[in-house]
């Protein structure tokens, strides 16, 4: 999940808050587009003001056009 200050503990799930927010920050060209599925945020029990600074929540069907239409494409 792209949550800011996101603290895995002790699991074995990975903070991609970092990572998230260097990209966004250091983008050369076109800035990339990050989106969170509105559904799955909900489910989650998060808002969109929990996220990464620049991250976007999408509905599943932008979200879906966005992935039948990207030249690159990270899931995660």
């Amino acid at each position: 999940m792209a949550k800011a200050g996101q603290d895995p503990g002790e699991t074995a799930w990975t903070s991609l808050c970092e990572a998230l927010s260097n990209v966004l920050r250091v983008a050369e060209g076109p800035m990339p587009q990050i989106l969170v599925d509105q559904d799955s945020l909900i489910e989650a029990g998060l808002k969109a003001e929990d996220l990464v600074s620049g991250v976007r929540v999408a509905s599943p069907e932008a979200v879906a056009e966005l992935m039948a239409t990207a030249r690159h494409l990270i899931i995660f």
